[in-house]
C-alpha cells in the first residue's frame, strides 16, 4: 500500500486532486489536522502562534498513528501533513521548525502550485473575501514548501519521490491521470 502525500497552500488545488486521486485508486482521503482534534482549534483555545504549532505537531504525530493503520489495509492520499506544519510555522514564527524524524513519511509527496492570481481568484470564490496580507504570506509559505522538498535532503530521507503539478488553467481529471501514470 502507498502513502500519497499531497502538500501546498490554500488555493493551489492539492484538496481537490487528493480526493479525486484517493477516489481513483480506491484509497483513503486522509485530512489532516485529525478529525479527533479539530474541536481544539474550533473552540478559540490557540491564541498564539507558539500554541498553534504545538496542536498541529500533535496534529502530526496523531496522523502518522492513523495513517500507519490505514496503510495495512489501503492506499492512503494525505492532505496536508508534516512539511506543511515546517513552513507555514517556519514563516510565522520566523525561526526554523524541525519535525520528529520518527514519523511516518510518504511514499510519494505531490507537491501542488498555482499562479498567485489564481490562488487569489479560487479563494475568492471559495472563501468570499482575502485577509490583507494573505496572499503574500502564503507565497512566502509556498516558497518555503518547495525550498524543503527541493533541497533538505535530511528531512525528505532520501525520498526523492517529489512530483510537482502546476494546476494553473490544468484540468484536474487530466492531472490525476498524470500523477497515477507515475505512481502506479
Amino acid at each position: 500500500m502507498k502513502f500519497i502525500l499531497f502538500e501546498g497552500i490554500d488555493g493551489s488545488g492539492k484538496t481537490t486532486l487528493a480526493k479525486k486521486l484517493a477516489d481513483r485508486v480506491e484509497g483513503v482521503y486522509y485530512d489532516s489536522p485529525p478529525e479527533c482534534i479539530r474541536d481544539i482549534k474550533e473552540k478559540g483555545i490557540i491564541t498564539s502562534d507558539e500554541i498553534r504549532l504545538q496542536y498541529y505537531l500533535l496534529g502530526n504525530i496523531i496522523a502518522s498513528e492513523e495513517i500507519k493503520n490505514i496503510l495495512k489495509t489501503n492506499h492512503v492520499v494525505c492532505d496536508r501533513y508534516i512539511y506543511s506544519t515546517m513552513a507555514d510555522h517556519s514563516v510565522r514564527l520566523e525561526r526554523e521548525i524541525r519535525i520528529n524524524p520518527n514519523l511516518l513519511f510518504p511514499d510519494y509527496i505531490i507537491y501542488t502550485k498555482a499562479n498567485l492570481k489564481i490562488i487569489e481568484e479560487r479563494l475568492l470564490m471559495r472563501d468570499g473575501r482575502i485577509k490583507k496580507g494573505e496572499i503574500k504570506f502564503l507565497d512566502k509559505v509556498a516558497q518555503k514548501i518547495e525550498f524543503l522538498l527541493r533541497y533538505d535532503n535530511e528531512l525528505l530521507l532520501g525520498n526523492k519521490n517529489v512530483i510537482y503539478v502546476d494546476t494553473t488553467n490544468r484540468d484536474p481529471e487530466g492531472l490525476v491521470d498524470l500523477i497515477v501514470k507515475q505512481i502506479f
